[in-house]
């Protein structure tokens, strides 16, 4: 079996330290945090409110970079990263969705999906075109390509920032509370939805929750707990 290094893993993080604020105002937000995600594994990172864990997200995704330790993507140093670079591995590499599913209220599903390959300007958006509609059968959502976010559900709109995610064919995607804003029964078809995307397009998942639940769909669990780790387990997913 091979060792997994932080320049195998899909995402390795290396003594993590993030604070905020100065002097006496100064809080250690992550405080030394590592561990590493092999490739094709969906992980949920749990912790109370505060434990530091988006905040461990957005600088895995390269949103905030001010921190010390090392952060590799698929091998990359992007602690070391220039900006430049940053930004095109997020837009090649890494897909986002987050609790609030930043719509475009007035385009259409389909629109929406498409939007960031159509502001990358990518010269071959007529192939994601193609692909457009296989995400659409994937999430459920082809019955609504020409639907409007006001005319969706939550769950449903979430499926929609899943499939934009999806459509740029990430290694990673990285979902900050993804059900947060929705009720148990969509939560679960959310949670089943990044199961089947994992599985079937083998994309490596870290997911922030705070639910036990969702949670539970991921093939480990890891729990931070003041700024480090607490534990981490395999679910019975992995089994």
């Amino acid at each position: 079996m091979t060792t997994l290094t932080n320049e195998t893993a899909a995402i390795a993080v290396q003594d993590i330290k993030k604070s905020f604020g100065k002097n006496e105002a100064k809080t250690d937000v992550l405080q030394g945090v590592s561990f590493q995600i092999p490739k094709g594994e969906f992980v949920s990172l749990m912790g109370a409110s505060g434990s530091g864990k988006s905040t461990l997200l957005y600088l895995i995704g390269g949103l905030d970079r001010n921190y010390t330790g090392d952060i590799y993507i698929n091998g990359s140093n992007i602690s070391k990263m220039k900006e430049r670079d940053m930004t095109r591995l997020r837009l090649d590499t890494v897909g986002f969705v987050f609790q609030f599913y930043n719509l475009v209220q007035n385009l259409s599903v389909e629109d929406n999906i498409m939007l960031p390959i159509v502001m990358s300007k990518k010269k071959n958006t007529a192939e994601y075109r193609k692909k457009l509609d296989e995400i659409l059968e994937i999430t459920g959502l082809t019955a609504k390509r020409k639907s409007k976010p006001g005319q969706l559900s939550g769950g449903q709109q979430q499926r929609v920032a899943i499939a934009r995610a999806v459509l740029a064919n990430p290694e990673i995607i990285l979902a900050d509370e993804p059900t947060g804003n929705l009720d148990q029964k969509a939560g679960n078809e959310i949670m089943e939805l990044f199961r089947r995307v994992n599985k079937e397009k083998g994309i490596t998942i870290l997911m922030v929750t705070h639910s036990p639940q969702s949670a539970a769909y991921a093939d480990r669990v890891i729990v931070l707990e003041n700024g480090k780790m607490k534990e981490e387990t395999r679910t019975e997913q992995a089994v």
